[in-house]
């Protein structure tokens, strides 16, 4: 990629015909699509190899998600964040064992998701739900609803269900996969409705 791009760089740098330079250009676009095609793919593979070098630790699903939720308002000023821990008693430890950090790279790829797919200035709902046995994290936004029969699909690799796609934003449908897959290391699951 970076000897393509630098060939391109040089013939950009010699006066050309229009036509011959609508190539060119066309060709840097695909280069910068292709390098952008590139990260994203290493960074599944770099998740995968980092969920088998994790260790297991015990922490609490609520104080992550606190956490979390307050950067999202940071991160993404244009929506407004709710938070709403709703458990069976307040003294209860809402502990699960897995990574701390790969359950927040799970909500941010979710949560990034939300705020896409949401109209400026909505709403987006982060909720913990349980008791001693079973919990339920449910992020909720207003906006487009899903083509039917793409629940289960949305959540494998390369699916997205972007209409407009431009050379600088390239989508692999990654996002909820990779979600998908930290999920299942802390033995849950994802669903989208």
């Amino acid at each position: 990629v970076a000897i393509v791009n630098s060939s391109l760089d040089n013939l950009s740098l010699e006066s050309h015909s229009a036509e011959n330079q609508a190539y060119i250009d066309r060709a840097k676009e695909g280069i910068t699509r292709l390098s952008k095609i590139l990260s994203n793919m290493s960074e599944a593979t770099r998740l995968e190899q980092a969920i088998q070098r994790s260790d297991i630790e015990r922490f609490r699903v609520d104080e992550v998600l606190s956490g979390c939720v307050e950067g999202y308002q940071m991160a993404y000023p244009q929506r407004q964040f709710l938070y709403d821990a709703k458990v069976d008693s307040k003294e209860q430890k809402l502990e699960i064992a897995g990574g701390p950090e790969l359950f927040a790279q799970m909500l941010d790829k979710i949560v990034a998701n939300a705020v896409e797919f949401s109209p400026v200035d909505s709403l987006i709902r982060v909720a913990l739900m349980g008791n001693a046995t079973a919990w339920k994290i449910h992020i909720s936004n207003q906006g487009p609803l899903l083509p039917k029969n793409m629940q289960k699909e949305l959540l494998d690799s390369m699916i997205s269900v972007r209409k407009e796609q431009s050379s600088d934003q390239v989508h692999l449908g990654l996002g909820l996969y990779i979600a998908k897959m930290i999920a299942l290391f802390h033995h849950a699951q994802i669903k989208i409705e």
